[in-house]
């Protein structure tokens, strides 16, 4: 089968299509021809250099794909032939065939097409669990949500509609982004140069904010504290700026907090709730109700291209990768 990997530590050169033989799947696990693959921003960072929980090259990157089971382990009932399924499938998503633990392969509704599960899964579960368990968002509470054209982003945005935050502010880093559809699903959107984003934030919802999203970090986890109303909370979910540096001074004056959130790990430490909350997205996509965005599709040998792009933050929405001889 061809997969592509990731030989070295580095730039979106590094990954590289091989030839390799098609896995054979555990005594709990699925075989999955893959169908649509998703990239995330996670395997950019653990392409870059190490990183907590990945692995040493050469290895397959991508933690999650969509596509048909064609193999069952001993423990697995072979019923689950031919179902069309999206799993978590940890490590090695970038490939034709992938394996995954049974029960987080997720029998897809009919009306859902592997490109839209594969762009939905980790961003919408991500995205329902930080509203829902983590900033535990009431209705009429103020948010903003930062790299809100992203996949993560874009979700977070309908899920605290969907809970009925109020208002609801989008940080972007351009004004392309800001022209997008993410104006679509919020009542104000904030370039990052367009000014402090503290002063921004305070400038549209006078009291402050009562929970920000952030998986940018660097300056701006301190900037979204300061934006804090009383009893204000900051999600942290990623760092793509690099880490925050945030003294206590900054949080206990106004009993503001920071609460911190790794998919990973629950799906780890509490996978039934991790595959609730995966289910429960289904059934939102499926609906209507919520709805992810592809934005690009690219063949498997052209992942450094989906890497650049998503890098480079000039995509919008969900990349996916498609194996040869898949529409």
């Amino acid at each position: 089968m061809k997969a592509v990997l990731v030989e070295r530590h580095g730039a979106p050169d590094v990954l590289v299509e091989h030839e390799l033989e098609i896995p054979k799947p555990g005594p709990n696990e699925v075989l999955i021809q893959t169908h649509a693959i998703s990239v995330n921003f996670g395997d950019v960072q653990r392409r870059r250099g190490p990183y907590p929980g990945g692995q040493s090259p050469p290895y397959v990157p991508g933690i999650e794909a969509a596509g048909s089971i064609v193999g069952v382990g001993p423990r697995v009932l072979k019923d689950r032939l031919g179902e069309r399924v999206v799993a978590y499938t940890n490590r090695g998503a970038y490939a034709e065939y992938v394996t995954a633990e049974s029960r987080f392969a997720l029998r897809l509704p009919e009306i859902l097409t592997f490109d839209s599960a594969a762009a939905g899964l980790t961003v919408g579960v991500t995205a329902f669990e930080l509203v829902r368990f983590v900033a535990r968002l009431r209705k009429g509470q103020s948010a903003v949500v930062t790299a809100a054209s992203g996949g993560v982003g874009r979700m977070l945005l309908q899920f605290a509609r969907l809970f009925g935050a109020t208002p609801i502010v989008a940080a972007v880093g351009s004004r392309l982004k800001a022209e997008g559809e993410v104006a679509g699903h919020c009542d104000f959107v904030v370039m990052y140069e367009s000014a402090t984003l503290t002063d921004e934030l305070r400038r549209l919802l006078g009291r402050g904010v009562d929970i920000a999203f952030d998986s940018v970090g660097g300056h701006t986890t301190g900037e979204l504290i300061r934006a804090l109303a009383p009893f204000g909370r900051v999600v942290s979910f990623g760092q793509s700026a690099g880490p925050a540096l945030v003294g206590t001074d900054e949080l206990y004056p106004d009993n503001r907090s920071i609460l911190g959130y790794n998919a990973g790990q629950v799906r780890k430490l509490n996978p039934r709730r991790a595959i609730a909350s995966a289910r429960r997205l289904l059934q939102l996509l499926s609906s209507g109700i919520v709805a992810s965005a592809v934005t690009a599709r690219y063949r498997l040998a052209d992942a450094p291209l989906a890497h650049q792009a998503l890098e480079s933050r000039s995509s919008v929405g969900k990349l996916l990768l498609v194996p040869d001889g898949i529409n």
